[in-house]
This record gives C-alpha cells, structure tokens and sequence, in this order.
C-alpha cells in the first residue's frame, strides 16, 4: 500500500513537471502569436528569414561563428 503512494507522489510531481513546461510553451506561444499580429514584425521576419530587402536596403549575410575550443 505505501508503495503505491509513494509511486503516486512521483507521478504527481512528474505530472506537475509537465504541467509546467505546458504552460511555458503556452505562454511563449501566446507570445508569437502576438508578435505575428503586428505587421511590423512579420516584415522584418520575412526579411531576415527569406533575404528580402526594402528599397535602397543591401543584404549582408556574414558567415556564422564558429565556436573555437
């Protein structure tokens, strides 16, 4: 009998773990989902995304970083 609790209590704390980082994703979800009602936003991220330049804009892509050990 006390085995099953024990083992109950563990599932209760995995399953708040999960409830956790549920609602984390949730809320940087809610945040995108914000960020891509704004008009603005979605502009700069296609640019970025897709090399797309305004009018009189150069694009620029410089080699990523690579870590030194």
């Amino acid at each position: 009998m006390s085995l099953e609790i024990i083992d109950k209590y563990k599932e209760k704390d995995q399953l708040n773990e999960k409830l956790d980082n549920l609602k984390e994703e949730e809320q940087e979800l809610s945040t995108d989902v914000l960020k891509l009602q704004d008009p603005e936003y979605i502009a700069r991220y296609l640019r970025e995304k897709f090399y797309y330049s305004k009018n009189n804009e150069y694009i620029i892509k410089l080699p990523d970083k690579k870590q030194e050990d």
